[in-house]
């Protein structure tokens, strides 16, 4: 299977999005399966999208992008991409600075690991500003 989908850790708070060999065909419809899984429970998710191959599918990855923040809802928190491809990187920093929003929500981290600390970074950080 192309991309898999599924829980990251037991507490269901972190979404694992697996992308393997994809199309944006796959990419839409793990979009509409991280959707799915996050409102099973009651509380906000982030999303881990691991780019396993480092590959990009051809063909408008700037508008594919702008098109997830439409899709977006206030129970997601951050959506981090991992990759140390370049190209992806240099991608994802150009979405930062002409993509309205896609700042806010997307982070890119280069290992598993990262994206994980960087998570528990961010809800730190979150939950110390509504305390």
């Amino acid at each position: 299977m192309p991309v898999t989908v599924g829980w990251d850790n037991p507490e269901q708070t972190i979404i694992y999005a697996r992308y393997e060999r994809w199309s944006w065909d796959d990419f839409y419809k793990a979009l509409d399966d991280c959707t799915k899984l996050g409102q099973t429970v009651d509380h906000q998710v982030d999303i881990i999208c691991d780019l396993v191959d480092n590959l990009v599918p051809k063909g408008g990855t700037i508008s594919h992008a702008a098109a997830t923040l439409k899709q977006d809802n206030d129970s997601v928190g951050l959506i981090v991409l991992v990759t140390p491809n370049r190209f992806i990187q240099a991608l994802t920093q150009m979405s930062q600075r002409i993509v309205p929003g896609f700042q806010k929500k997307y982070r890119m981290v280069p290992t598993l690991d990262a994206a994980r600390e960087l998570i528990i970074k961010d809800r730190q950080k979150r939950t110390t500003a509504t305390t």
